[in-house]
């Protein structure tokens, strides 16, 4: 019998992934990003599913974006472990699951593109969950929070933000990577695709924004894995930051090469 989530003595590395699943990942039409990303997910999770380092490590939670926000209950039959006090850290305890026990999501595609609420949850649910693998004396690394991204982030009416209008969630997302008690930090990753606002992002994420253009979403979720691997709580988080960049870089160089032979 398998340990229950949280349980056991294999250090924990807890990843939000924050999807955008507006009207604008329905394109284009002959090839939908959000058919991609579905496809992608199912790939990485089932190849997750092969590797043990990342199933005793590795837990995931996921939060799509459009016109509502929305946290998949990826472990909606646990209920919440002792030492859960309130809704939040309640929701934190079904929102996350070992990655090796994910079922594959099914996105769809409509509205506008609430990202900033949707981080503001990523980030209250990373802090949650540390907490609580914390009060059930699990080791963790700090939270891993990955946006991706092809548009720019609206209101609930569908008008588009201005870079100024970011100011606070920049702000949250800088004390959440230097927090006072270093046990409830996070990294900040933010992907963007196709047409996404590359100034946005990096208002929100100056030193973690990268654009991959070329890159295909299995890339992109690969990117996450090895992120698994970077860095200790106690190091800065500049760090950590280049290194995912470095290996980025890597992989869209490859994505490029790979393109370049098959069109000759």
């Amino acid at each position: 019998m398998g340990l229950p989530l949280g349980q056991g003595f294999d250090e924990r590395v807890p990843v939000v992934l924050v999807l955008d699943t507006s009207d604008s990942m329905a394109r284009p039409q002959e090839a939908p990003r959000i058919a991609e990303l579905n496809a992608a997910l199912a790939d990485w999770l089932q190849d997750a599913r092969t590797r043990p380092g990342l199933r005793s490590r590795v837990e995931i939670a996921i939060v799509t974006f459009d016109s509502e926000i929305q946290v998949l209950e990826l472990a909606p039959d646990r209920s919440a472990a002792a030492g859960c006090d309130g809704r939040a850290q309640a929701a934190a305890s079904t929102a996350f699951a070992p990655i090796g026990e994910v079922a594959d999501p099914v996105l769809t595609t409509g509205g506008f593109t609430l990202m900033v609420p949707a981080i503001e949850v990523a980030v209250d649910l990373a802090a949650q969950r540390r907490r609580l693998l914390r009060e059930q004396g699990v080791p963790s690394r700090r939270p891993l929070i990955w946006l991706l991204t092809d548009g720019a982030a609206s209101t609930a009416d569908g008008e588009p933000l201005e870079a100024a209008d970011l100011a606070g969630a920049a702000r949250m997302l800088r004390a959440a990577e230097q927090p006072h008690d270093q046990d409830d930090g996070c990294l900040f990753f933010a992907i963007g695709v196709g047409e996404a606002d590359r100034a946005m992002l990096e208002v929100l994420a100056p030193a973690s924004t990268m654009m991959l253009g070329s890159v295909r979403f299995r890339d992109i979720l690969g990117l996450v894995s090895h992120s698994s691997d970077l860095g200790n709580s106690s190091d800065e988080p500049g760090a950590a930051y280049q290194q995912a960049r470095e290996h980025a870089d890597f992989a869209e160089g490859l994505r490029s090469l790979e393109q370049r032979y098959l069109d000759q």
